[in-house]
């Protein structure tokens, strides 16, 4: 496979290379000083997986609108208090956003909502690109996928990394192989080969922390080119597979990242993939990948050390806009222009996913902020 690199700081800073930008984005908690101590304490992790290694409480974050306008970041609404959003899509008049283990669609005045008692810190959610009705839905606390027609929340399709090979964790004290199961046969299997393994009976009252799963799938995107396919992105095994639907095998597209986000096709021959920890953002055009790095840009937290945390990348036209959560700002760049752009937030935001959306279209955003916020303030 061939190789280039780009350091982004020898491109260009430039804030006149892009229009205006509307943005929304999820911000899955307002305490980002919380996550980064949660994060650098789980570095010492023996198993080297990094996360928490017990059930935390779920955090209070919202959603904003966010307007991109020469180099500054305008901030036109923040929604109030909610149950750790992450997944957010918009396509074609429906608007859909995750919180911690629920799922709501909004479509003009239709609204919808999903649950599933295997629904655990969901992390993505992806309309599908020709069936108006579908809905992908990754439950990351329980490393499995959810095709959902979201009028009647009605199952289609389910996948569990588990039942694919998928699941063998690592004990975060002692780094000893833990097998994963769901299945009471296959735990009973387990226990009379004197194996050790963590079989999670009910969804509703196991947990399984971050640190001690398998695979921790925390994106799962409909392949634009063939629908029946889906893109994953694997933060343990830093990796972006490709899965195949119908068969339920999936395939390494790209390896070698550190707890990467956000796979999903950049345009007809490229996938792109977020290498979180890795401080870069990668492209793989058949045979070749490009490795765009962050590491020497400026604004860092000091205390953050040589530690990189890019959340998350999306595609605008020729730009590429990422989530830098270190440096708590937008990076916009344009790898043929070679230019860039650097666009601070607010300094207590854990931003999680980001899309763009014209603001004047239609209510449909406001609506949803509107039913949200009132979801949870029915006081207000």
């Amino acid at each position: 496979m061939m190789n280039a690199e780009f350091d982004l700081n020898s491109f260009e800073r430039d804030n006149d290379f892009y229009n205006d930008i509307q943005l929304v984005v999820s911000i899955k908690s307002f305490d980002l000083q919380a996550i980064r101590a949660r994060y650098l304490k789980s570095k010492a992790n023996v198993s080297g997986k990094a996360g928490s290694v017990e059930r935390r409480a779920v955090s209070k974050g919202g959603l904003a609108k966010l307007n991109i306008s020469k180099g500054k970041i305008e901030e036109t609404k923040i929604v109030g208090e909610l149950s750790e959003p992450r997944g957010i899509d918009y396509k074609a008049g429906r608007f859909a956003v995750s919180l911690e283990n629920e799922v709501f669609v909004f479509q003009s005045d239709q609204n919808y909502k999903i649950t599933n008692p295997w629904f655990s810190y969901i992390h993505t959610v992806d309309f599908h690109h020709e069936d108006e009705t579908r809905i992908l839905i990754t439950s990351s606390g329980f490393e499995c996928l959810h095709e959902f027609d979201f009028r009647n929340a009605e199952l289609k399709w389910d996948w569990f990394a588990w039942d694919h090979g998928l699941n063998e964790a690592n004990n975060p004290e002692d780094n000893s192989t833990i097998i994963l199961t769901r299945k009471p046969k296959e735990a009973e299997e387990l226990k009379k080969q004197g194996k050790a393994y963590m079989f999670i009976s009910d969804p509703a009252t196991d947990h399984l922390p971050t640190a001690k799963r398998a695979a921790f799938i925390n994106t799962a995107r409909y392949d634009s080119k063939d629908p029946e396919s889906i893109f994953l992105t694997l933060f343990h095994e830093g990796s972006t597979r490709f899965l195949d639907k119908n068969s339920g095998e999936s395939k390494i597209l790209m390896e070698g990242m550190k707890s990467p986000h956000g796979s999903h096709r950049f345009d007809e021959n490229t996938v792109i993939s977020t290498n979180t920890a890795g401080g870069s953002v990668e492209l793989l055009k058949g045979e070749e990948r490009t490795s765009v790095k962050f590491q020497n840009l400026p604004n860092k937290d000091p205390q953050l050390g040589e530690t990189e945390w890019l959340q998350n990348s999306i595609r605008h036209g020729s730009l590429i806009i990422t989530i830098d959560s270190n440096r708590n700002s937008l990076v916009v760049f344009d790898i043929e222009k070679k230019k860039f752009d650097i666009l601070p937030y607010n300094n207590n935001w854990a931003v999680q996913d980001l899309m763009v959306y014209n603001f004047n279209n239609e209510g449909l955003i406001n609506k949803a902020m509107d039913y949200l916020e009132k979801l949870d303030n029915p006081t207000n």
